[in-house]
Protein backbone atom coordinates (compact mmCIF):
# COMPACT_ATOMS: atom_id res chain seq x y z
CA UNK A 1 0.00 0.00 0.00
CA UNK A 2 1.30 3.58 -0.58
CA UNK A 3 0.61 7.15 0.97
CA UNK A 4 -2.41 6.41 3.39
CA UNK A 5 -4.63 9.31 1.59
CA UNK A 6 -5.49 11.26 -0.83
CA UNK A 7 -6.07 15.21 -1.99
CA UNK A 8 -3.59 16.09 0.24
CA UNK A 9 -3.60 19.61 0.47
CA UNK A 10 -2.80 21.26 3.93
CA UNK A 11 -1.42 24.55 2.61
CA UNK A 12 -3.02 25.94 -0.45
CA UNK A 13 -0.75 28.49 -1.29
CA UNK A 14 1.87 25.52 -1.58
CA UNK A 15 2.95 24.65 -4.76
CA UNK A 16 1.26 21.66 -6.37
CA UNK A 17 2.36 18.16 -8.82
CA UNK A 18 0.08 17.45 -11.27
CA UNK A 19 -0.73 14.38 -9.19
CA UNK A 20 -1.81 15.86 -6.07
CA UNK A 21 -5.33 15.81 -6.74
CA UNK A 22 -8.10 13.67 -5.00
CA UNK A 23 -8.45 10.17 -5.32
CA UNK A 24 -4.70 9.85 -6.13
CA UNK A 25 -2.06 8.73 -3.77
CA UNK A 26 0.14 11.93 -2.94
CA UNK A 27 3.80 12.25 -3.14
CA UNK A 28 4.67 13.70 0.53
CA UNK A 29 7.15 15.93 -1.05
CA UNK A 30 4.80 17.36 -3.61
CA UNK A 31 4.85 21.03 -1.96
CA UNK A 32 1.22 20.47 -0.17
CA UNK A 33 1.52 16.91 1.29
CA UNK A 34 2.45 18.04 4.64
CA UNK A 35 3.63 15.03 6.85
CA UNK A 36 4.11 15.82 10.68
CA UNK A 37 3.59 14.21 13.98
CA UNK A 38 3.44 15.76 17.37
CA UNK A 39 4.64 15.40 20.74
CA UNK A 40 4.76 17.09 23.78
CA UNK A 41 1.96 15.68 25.97
CA UNK A 42 1.42 18.19 29.31
CA UNK A 43 -1.11 17.20 31.90
CA UNK A 44 -2.19 20.64 32.70
CA UNK A 45 -2.67 23.43 30.56
CA UNK A 46 -2.11 26.58 32.60
CA UNK A 47 1.61 25.41 32.12
CA UNK A 48 1.58 25.59 28.54
CA UNK A 49 2.22 29.42 27.31
CA UNK A 50 -1.15 30.69 25.63
CA UNK A 51 -2.07 34.20 24.73
CA UNK A 52 -2.23 36.10 28.21
CA UNK A 53 -4.38 39.09 29.27
CA UNK A 54 -1.22 41.03 29.31
CA UNK A 55 1.32 40.16 26.15
CA UNK A 56 3.85 40.85 28.13
CA UNK A 57 2.97 38.57 31.08
CA UNK A 58 2.67 35.72 27.79
CA UNK A 59 6.28 36.39 26.93
CA UNK A 60 4.48 38.12 23.53
CA UNK A 61 6.83 40.58 21.78
CA UNK A 62 6.40 41.79 18.69
CA UNK A 63 9.06 41.95 16.22
CA UNK A 64 8.21 42.92 12.80
CA UNK A 65 4.95 40.93 11.84
CA UNK A 66 5.71 38.02 13.94
CA UNK A 67 5.40 37.05 17.47
CA UNK A 68 8.24 35.74 19.44
CA UNK A 69 7.90 32.86 21.52
CA UNK A 70 9.12 32.79 25.59
CA UNK A 71 12.08 30.39 25.56
CA UNK A 72 14.08 28.76 29.03
CA UNK A 73 17.26 29.53 29.77
CA UNK A 74 18.23 26.54 27.22
CA UNK A 75 17.08 28.91 23.86
CA UNK A 76 13.80 26.50 23.80
CA UNK A 77 10.45 27.20 24.45
CA UNK A 78 9.27 24.82 27.24
CA UNK A 79 5.78 24.88 29.12
CA UNK A 80 8.11 25.12 32.40
CA UNK A 81 9.24 28.28 31.53
CA UNK A 82 5.21 30.06 31.19
CA UNK A 83 3.57 32.10 33.50
CA UNK A 84 0.61 29.64 35.56
CA UNK A 85 -1.89 32.63 35.09
CA UNK A 86 -2.03 32.44 31.04
CA UNK A 87 -5.13 29.73 31.24
CA UNK A 88 -8.42 30.51 29.50
CA UNK A 89 -11.30 31.71 31.45
CA UNK A 90 -13.34 29.23 32.82
CA UNK A 91 -16.80 28.70 30.58
CA UNK A 92 -15.08 29.73 27.59
CA UNK A 93 -13.48 27.61 24.79
CA UNK A 94 -10.49 28.75 25.32
CA UNK A 95 -7.74 26.50 26.23
CA UNK A 96 -7.23 25.87 30.13
CA UNK A 97 -5.99 23.75 32.73
CA UNK A 98 -8.89 21.94 33.74
CA UNK A 99 -9.23 20.46 30.12
CA UNK A 100 -6.42 18.12 30.48
CA UNK A 101 -7.41 16.26 33.62
CA UNK A 102 -7.28 13.41 31.92
CA UNK A 103 -5.20 9.66 32.07
CA UNK A 104 -2.85 10.38 29.48
CA UNK A 105 -0.03 11.15 31.33
CA UNK A 106 2.79 10.63 28.85
CA UNK A 107 5.14 13.47 27.40
CA UNK A 108 5.91 13.35 23.72
CA UNK A 109 9.17 14.06 23.17
CA UNK A 110 10.32 12.75 20.08
CA UNK A 111 7.90 13.79 16.59
CA UNK A 112 8.49 12.30 13.06
CA UNK A 113 6.99 14.19 10.44
CA UNK A 114 6.57 11.86 6.92
CA UNK A 115 6.73 14.70 4.21
CA UNK A 116 9.11 17.48 2.93
CA UNK A 117 6.47 19.77 1.29
CA UNK A 118 5.76 23.53 2.47
CA UNK A 119 3.03 22.22 4.80
CA UNK A 120 5.20 19.79 6.31
CA UNK A 121 7.94 21.57 6.93
CA UNK A 122 6.54 24.37 8.56
CA UNK A 123 4.85 22.20 11.41
CA UNK A 124 8.30 20.16 11.80
CA UNK A 125 9.64 23.79 12.03
CA UNK A 126 7.17 24.89 14.17
CA UNK A 127 7.57 21.69 16.99
CA UNK A 128 10.94 21.74 16.62
CA UNK A 129 10.90 25.58 17.64
CA UNK A 130 9.17 24.51 20.85
CA UNK A 131 11.85 22.25 21.63
CA UNK A 132 10.86 18.67 20.76
CA UNK A 133 13.20 16.26 18.99
CA UNK A 134 11.86 16.05 15.46
CA UNK A 135 13.01 14.24 12.36
CA UNK A 136 11.65 15.27 8.92
CA UNK A 137 11.38 12.80 6.84
CA UNK A 138 11.36 13.61 2.72
CA UNK A 139 11.64 11.78 -0.67
CA UNK A 140 14.08 14.31 -1.96
CA UNK A 141 17.51 13.47 -0.59
CA UNK A 142 17.84 17.25 -1.62
CA UNK A 143 15.44 18.73 0.65
CA UNK A 144 16.71 16.40 3.64
CA UNK A 145 20.51 17.93 3.08
CA UNK A 146 19.34 21.98 2.16
CA UNK A 147 17.43 21.58 6.07
CA UNK A 148 20.16 19.49 7.59
CA UNK A 149 22.86 22.01 6.08
CA UNK A 150 21.35 25.55 5.62
CA UNK A 151 18.59 24.81 7.76
CA UNK A 152 16.04 25.88 4.77
CA UNK A 153 13.98 23.95 2.36
CA UNK A 154 15.71 25.15 -0.70
CA UNK A 155 12.88 23.17 -3.14
CA UNK A 156 9.81 24.69 -1.40
CA UNK A 157 10.33 27.39 1.10
CA UNK A 158 13.55 28.85 0.46
CA UNK A 159 13.37 31.94 1.82
CA UNK A 160 12.38 30.48 5.56
CA UNK A 161 14.55 29.77 7.86
CA UNK A 162 13.75 27.07 9.74
CA UNK A 163 15.19 26.25 13.25
CA UNK A 164 18.77 24.81 13.48
CA UNK A 165 17.50 21.87 16.13
CA UNK A 166 15.85 20.43 13.32
CA UNK A 167 16.67 17.22 11.72
CA UNK A 168 15.56 16.21 8.21
CA UNK A 169 16.56 12.47 6.58
CA UNK A 170 15.70 10.90 3.26
CA UNK A 171 15.67 7.58 4.77
CA UNK A 172 13.22 5.78 6.69
CA UNK A 173 12.85 1.96 7.75
CA UNK A 174 10.22 0.71 10.68
CA UNK A 175 12.65 1.13 13.71
CA UNK A 176 12.49 4.86 12.77
CA UNK A 177 8.92 5.18 12.49
CA UNK A 178 8.44 2.60 15.75
CA UNK A 179 10.28 5.40 17.79
CA UNK A 180 8.46 8.09 17.83
CA UNK A 181 5.89 9.22 20.03
CA UNK A 182 4.26 11.06 17.42
CA UNK A 183 4.23 10.42 13.62
CA UNK A 184 2.26 12.98 11.14
CA UNK A 185 0.80 11.85 7.96
CA UNK A 186 1.23 8.29 8.14
CA UNK A 187 2.48 5.97 5.37
CA UNK A 188 0.43 2.59 5.26
CA UNK A 189 3.49 0.79 3.72
CA UNK A 190 4.78 1.30 7.82
CA UNK A 191 1.44 -0.12 9.61
CA UNK A 192 2.59 -2.81 11.51
CA UNK A 193 5.16 -0.27 12.93
CA UNK A 194 2.83 1.73 14.52
CA UNK A 195 2.02 1.27 18.47
CA UNK A 196 -1.56 2.16 20.73
CA UNK A 197 0.32 4.87 22.27
CA UNK A 198 1.63 6.72 19.49
CA UNK A 199 -0.05 9.82 18.07
CA UNK A 200 -1.13 9.79 14.71
CA UNK A 201 -1.53 13.07 13.06
CA UNK A 202 -3.42 13.76 9.82
CA UNK A 203 -3.48 16.78 8.08
CA UNK A 204 -4.99 15.37 4.24
CA UNK A 205 -7.83 17.31 2.81
CA UNK A 206 -9.75 16.08 -0.22
CA UNK A 207 -12.40 13.32 -1.74
CA UNK A 208 -10.92 10.14 -2.92
CA UNK A 209 -12.61 10.02 -6.75
CA UNK A 210 -12.77 6.41 -6.80
CA UNK A 211 -14.97 5.49 -3.54
CA UNK A 212 -15.99 9.42 -2.43
CA UNK A 213 -14.55 8.79 0.51
CA UNK A 214 -13.00 11.48 3.03
CA UNK A 215 -9.28 10.96 4.21
CA UNK A 216 -10.68 9.52 7.37
CA UNK A 217 -12.50 7.43 6.15
CA UNK A 218 -9.97 5.54 4.07
CA UNK A 219 -7.51 5.54 7.72
CA UNK A 220 -10.38 3.63 8.95
CA UNK A 221 -10.24 1.19 6.45
CA UNK A 222 -6.11 0.82 5.61
CA UNK A 223 -5.13 1.04 9.34
CA UNK A 224 -6.05 -1.23 12.35
CA UNK A 225 -9.55 -0.12 14.52
CA UNK A 226 -7.52 0.52 17.44
CA UNK A 227 -4.76 3.17 15.95
CA UNK A 228 -7.58 4.25 13.25
CA UNK A 229 -10.07 5.57 16.46
CA UNK A 230 -7.35 7.19 18.03
CA UNK A 231 -6.64 9.11 14.37
CA UNK A 232 -5.88 13.27 15.16
CA UNK A 233 -6.79 15.34 12.21
CA UNK A 234 -5.14 18.85 11.72
CA UNK A 235 -7.23 21.43 9.52
CA UNK A 236 -7.82 25.52 9.51
CA UNK A 237 -6.78 28.85 7.89
CA UNK A 238 -3.16 28.03 7.94
CA UNK A 239 -0.81 29.33 5.20
CA UNK A 240 2.41 27.60 6.09
CA UNK A 241 4.76 30.45 5.24
CA UNK A 242 2.81 32.28 7.82
CA UNK A 243 3.42 29.92 10.27
CA UNK A 244 6.85 29.65 9.65
CA UNK A 245 7.04 33.60 10.08
CA UNK A 246 5.34 32.84 13.77
CA UNK A 247 2.12 35.27 12.67
CA UNK A 248 -1.06 34.31 14.48
CA UNK A 249 -2.92 31.60 13.17
CA UNK A 250 -5.83 29.32 14.92
CA UNK A 251 -6.49 26.11 13.82
CA UNK A 252 -8.45 22.43 15.14
CA UNK A 253 -7.43 19.48 15.43
CA UNK A 254 -10.50 16.84 15.14
CA UNK A 255 -10.41 12.98 16.75
CA UNK A 256 -13.31 10.15 17.81
CA UNK A 257 -11.46 10.30 21.37
CA UNK A 258 -11.53 13.77 23.04
CA UNK A 259 -8.29 12.82 24.92
CA UNK A 260 -6.05 12.34 21.58
CA UNK A 261 -7.22 15.79 20.37
CA UNK A 262 -6.45 17.44 23.89
CA UNK A 263 -2.94 16.05 23.16
CA UNK A 264 -2.98 16.64 19.69
CA UNK A 265 -3.59 20.51 20.99
CA UNK A 266 -0.57 20.35 23.82
CA UNK A 267 1.45 19.41 21.34
CA UNK A 268 1.20 22.19 19.26
CA UNK A 269 -0.52 24.61 21.32
CA UNK A 270 1.95 28.05 21.47
CA UNK A 271 1.59 32.25 21.85
CA UNK A 272 1.17 32.41 17.99
CA UNK A 273 -0.39 29.29 16.82
CA UNK A 274 -3.74 28.68 19.05
CA UNK A 275 -5.37 25.22 19.19
CA UNK A 276 -8.45 24.03 19.68
CA UNK A 277 -10.75 20.79 19.95
CA UNK A 278 -13.50 18.98 18.20
CA UNK A 279 -14.59 15.91 18.06
CA UNK A 280 -16.82 15.95 14.38
CA UNK A 281 -13.85 14.50 12.41
CA UNK A 282 -16.36 14.52 9.37
CA UNK A 283 -16.95 17.41 9.37
CA UNK A 284 -13.99 18.76 9.74
CA UNK A 285 -12.44 16.20 6.47
CA UNK A 286 -15.25 17.72 4.77
CA UNK A 287 -14.74 21.51 5.26
CA UNK A 288 -11.07 21.73 4.42
CA UNK A 289 -12.26 19.47 0.96
CA UNK A 290 -14.98 21.63 -0.38
CA UNK A 291 -13.25 25.00 0.57
CA UNK A 292 -11.23 24.26 -2.34
CA UNK A 293 -14.22 23.90 -4.86
CA UNK A 294 -15.83 27.00 -3.63
CA UNK A 295 -12.66 28.95 -3.66
CA UNK A 296 -12.46 27.42 -7.83
CA UNK A 297 -15.66 30.17 -8.00
CA UNK A 298 -14.57 32.48 -6.49
CA UNK A 299 -11.52 32.79 -8.28
CA UNK A 300 -13.39 32.56 -11.17
CA UNK A 301 -15.98 35.77 -10.50
CA UNK A 302 -12.72 37.61 -9.94
CA UNK A 303 -11.33 36.39 -13.25
CA UNK A 304 -14.94 37.76 -14.51
CA UNK A 305 -14.48 41.47 -13.09
CA UNK A 306 -17.12 40.68 -10.77
CA UNK A 307 -16.92 42.50 -7.27
CA UNK A 308 -16.96 41.88 -4.15
CA UNK A 309 -20.71 41.34 -3.62
CA UNK A 310 -20.22 38.20 -6.23
CA UNK A 311 -17.73 37.03 -4.22
CA UNK A 312 -19.31 37.42 -1.05
CA UNK A 313 -22.52 35.49 -2.35
CA UNK A 314 -19.90 32.59 -3.43
CA UNK A 315 -18.51 31.84 -0.15
CA UNK A 316 -21.88 32.11 1.63
CA UNK A 317 -23.98 30.20 -1.01
CA UNK A 318 -20.75 27.59 -0.72
CA UNK A 319 -21.05 27.69 2.77
CA UNK A 320 -24.73 26.28 2.32
CA UNK A 321 -23.57 23.88 0.24
CA UNK A 322 -20.84 22.56 2.53
CA UNK A 323 -23.44 22.16 5.50
CA UNK A 324 -26.01 20.42 3.67
CA UNK A 325 -23.67 17.65 2.51
CA UNK A 326 -22.14 17.61 6.09
CA UNK A 327 -25.33 16.62 7.71
CA UNK A 328 -26.08 14.47 5.35
CA UNK A 329 -23.18 12.80 6.63
CA UNK A 330 -23.58 12.82 9.84
CA UNK A 331 -21.66 15.73 10.59
CA UNK A 332 -21.81 19.27 12.79
CA UNK A 333 -23.57 21.90 11.48
CA UNK A 334 -22.10 24.11 13.93
CA UNK A 335 -18.53 22.64 12.93
CA UNK A 336 -18.92 24.99 9.71
CA UNK A 337 -19.16 27.96 11.04
CA UNK A 338 -15.75 27.39 12.72
CA UNK A 339 -12.04 27.17 11.56
CA UNK A 340 -12.06 24.32 9.63
CA UNK A 341 -15.32 25.72 7.58
CA UNK A 342 -15.84 29.42 7.53
CA UNK A 343 -12.01 30.09 9.02
CA UNK A 344 -10.41 28.15 5.44
CA UNK A 345 -12.89 29.00 3.07
CA UNK A 346 -12.36 32.34 3.94
CA UNK A 347 -8.94 32.25 3.45
CA UNK A 348 -8.56 30.17 0.53
CA UNK A 349 -11.68 32.09 -1.76
CA UNK A 350 -9.87 35.51 -0.97
CA UNK A 351 -6.78 35.42 -0.58
CA UNK A 352 -4.13 35.87 -3.88
CA UNK A 353 -1.96 33.35 -2.38
CA UNK A 354 -4.43 30.61 -2.66
CA UNK A 355 -3.87 27.87 -5.47
CA UNK A 356 -7.39 27.19 -6.09
CA UNK A 357 -8.14 31.02 -6.39
CA UNK A 358 -5.80 31.15 -8.96
CA UNK A 359 -6.84 28.68 -10.65
CA UNK A 360 -10.14 29.93 -11.03
CA UNK A 361 -9.06 33.10 -11.63
CA UNK A 362 -7.27 32.23 -15.14
CA UNK A 363 -10.55 30.04 -15.64
CA UNK A 364 -12.63 32.93 -15.46
CA UNK A 365 -10.53 34.71 -17.38
CA UNK A 366 -10.89 32.42 -20.41
CA UNK A 367 -8.26 29.97 -20.26
CA UNK A 368 -8.96 26.27 -20.40
CA UNK A 369 -7.92 24.00 -17.63
CA UNK A 370 -5.07 22.63 -19.69
CA UNK A 371 -4.11 26.37 -20.58
CA UNK A 372 -3.90 27.24 -16.73
CA UNK A 373 -1.72 23.80 -15.93
CA UNK A 374 0.42 24.55 -18.23
CA UNK A 375 0.83 28.42 -17.38
CA UNK A 376 0.95 27.31 -13.54
CA UNK A 377 2.68 23.73 -13.85
CA UNK A 378 0.20 21.53 -11.42
CA UNK A 379 -3.76 21.83 -11.12
CA UNK A 380 -5.38 22.93 -6.89
CA UNK A 381 -6.67 20.30 -5.14
CA UNK A 382 -9.92 21.75 -5.77
CA UNK A 383 -9.97 20.38 -9.43
CA UNK A 384 -10.20 16.73 -8.87
CA UNK A 385 -11.91 17.66 -5.61
CA UNK A 386 -14.50 19.37 -7.69
CA UNK A 387 -15.34 15.12 -9.92
CA UNK A 388 -15.57 13.51 -6.42
CA UNK A 389 -17.89 15.86 -4.63
CA UNK A 390 -20.27 16.03 -7.86
CA UNK A 391 -20.29 12.45 -7.59
CA UNK A 392 -20.61 12.39 -3.68
CA UNK A 393 -23.71 14.74 -4.15
CA UNK A 394 -25.50 12.89 -6.54
CA UNK A 395 -24.83 9.73 -4.45
CA UNK A 396 -26.29 11.51 -1.56
CA UNK A 397 -29.57 13.50 -3.15
CA UNK A 398 -28.05 17.09 -1.85
CA UNK A 399 -28.31 19.91 -4.19
CA UNK A 400 -25.63 21.36 -4.48
CA UNK A 401 -25.69 23.86 -7.97
CA UNK A 402 -22.29 25.69 -7.04
CA UNK A 403 -20.33 22.88 -6.64
CA UNK A 404 -22.32 21.46 -9.62
CA UNK A 405 -21.08 24.62 -11.88
CA UNK A 406 -17.75 24.21 -10.91
CA UNK A 407 -17.64 20.58 -11.67
CA UNK A 408 -19.62 21.54 -15.51
CA UNK A 409 -16.96 24.12 -16.40
CA UNK A 410 -14.08 22.10 -15.54
CA UNK A 411 -14.80 18.68 -16.89
CA UNK A 412 -18.16 19.87 -19.02
CA UNK A 413 -16.97 22.52 -21.57
CA UNK A 414 -19.38 24.92 -20.13
CA UNK A 415 -18.49 28.56 -20.36
CA UNK A 416 -17.73 30.36 -17.26
CA UNK A 417 -19.94 32.82 -18.10
CA UNK A 418 -23.05 30.71 -18.98
CA UNK A 419 -22.22 29.07 -15.62
CA UNK A 420 -22.46 32.22 -13.95
CA UNK A 421 -26.07 32.94 -15.73
CA UNK A 422 -27.31 29.63 -15.31
CA UNK A 423 -26.98 30.01 -11.48
CA UNK A 424 -28.22 33.39 -11.24
CA UNK A 425 -31.19 32.80 -13.31
CA UNK A 426 -32.51 29.93 -11.22
CA UNK A 427 -36.12 30.36 -9.24
CA UNK A 428 -35.90 31.58 -5.77
CA UNK A 429 -35.76 29.68 -2.94
CA UNK A 430 -35.21 29.44 0.74
CA UNK A 431 -31.98 30.14 1.87
CA UNK A 432 -31.03 27.57 4.37
CA UNK A 433 -33.33 24.73 2.33
CA UNK A 434 -31.80 21.49 3.12
CA UNK A 435 -30.07 22.55 6.38
CA UNK A 436 -33.21 24.08 8.54
CA UNK A 437 -34.37 21.15 9.13
CA UNK A 438 -31.52 19.98 10.92
CA UNK A 439 -31.19 23.00 13.00
CA UNK A 440 -33.28 24.17 16.86
CA UNK A 441 -36.46 26.52 15.37
CA UNK A 442 -36.83 24.91 11.89
CA UNK A 443 -40.38 25.11 12.29
CA UNK A 444 -40.10 28.89 12.47
CA UNK A 445 -38.27 29.21 9.13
Amino acid sequence: MGNILSGVEGDDAASASPNASAGRRRDPDDGHQPSVTGLHVRRRLSRLVAAAASPAAAGIHGEGTSLDVVKGSDGNYDAADAPDDVAGEEGTDDVGQDDYEDDVTMVDRKVLVLGGGNFGTCLADHLSNLGLDVTLWARDPTVADSINLSHCNAKYMPEAKLDPALKATSVLDGDTIAAADVVLQVLTQYGPHLAPHQLLLFVNKGIETASGRLPCAVVDELLPQQLAAAATYLSGPSFAVEVVRRQPTCVVVASRRPEWAKRAQRLFHAPHFRVYTSADVVGVELAGAMKNVIALAAGACAGLGFGQNARAAIITRGLAEMIRVGVRLGADPLTFTGLAGAGDLLLTATSESSRNFRVGRLLGRGETLTEVLRTLGSVAEGVETARALYALCRDLGVDSPLCDAVHSVLFGGEDVKHAVARLMGRGPSSELRGISPMMPGAENR
